[in-house]
């Protein structure tokens, strides 16, 4: 059996991702999107880069 997709089912995500985008372009916000599965060290990834910047800066 052929299934022809007519929308993507993501449109609704795309669209929210576009206006995501734009707001913090305009805000001039930097932003990581950190994905990976449980356990995975996400957390202490960021926590050592919190300290590094707190090392080299002095502050956050």
């Amino acid at each position: 059996m052929k299934v022809t997709v007519v929308k993507n089912v993501l449109d609704a995500n795309d669209r929210i991702a576009a206006e995501n985008r734009a707001l913090f372009d305009k805000n001039g916000v930097y932003v990581i999107n950190l994905m990976s599965s449980p356990g995975a060290g996400k957390r202490r990834w960021w926590k050592k880069q919190l300290w590094r910047c707190k090392t080299d800066t002095g502050s956050l």
